[in-house]
């Protein structure tokens, strides 16, 4: 079992990599589409209207994966 803490440029290296996908189960695949979405949706400059629906989906892919992670987003809300 692997562990680790992905930063931002290893994480756009894994959406830019072709070969990393089809690796990948259909479960597995459908969990880094919900991973993608939040990380472009919610944690990206801009924050779509339902990013809870996809930061639960990615949870809940993550879930029936076997991954055993705990979520942690700070965000600042600025006014």
């Amino acid at each position: 079992m692997q562990q680790g803490i992905f930063v931002g440029p290893q994480i756009k290296q894994i959406f830019e990599d072709q070969a990393f996908s089809t690796k990948l189960n259909a479960t597995e695949r459908r969990a880094g589409e919900a991973f993608e979405n939040v990380c472009m949706d919610f944690l990206g400059n801009k924050k779509v209207e339902n990013y809870r629906e996809n930061v639960q989906e990615l949870i809940s892919l993550y879930s029936t994966i076997g991954c055993n992670t705990s979520l942690k987003v700070h965000s600042l809300l600025s006014h």
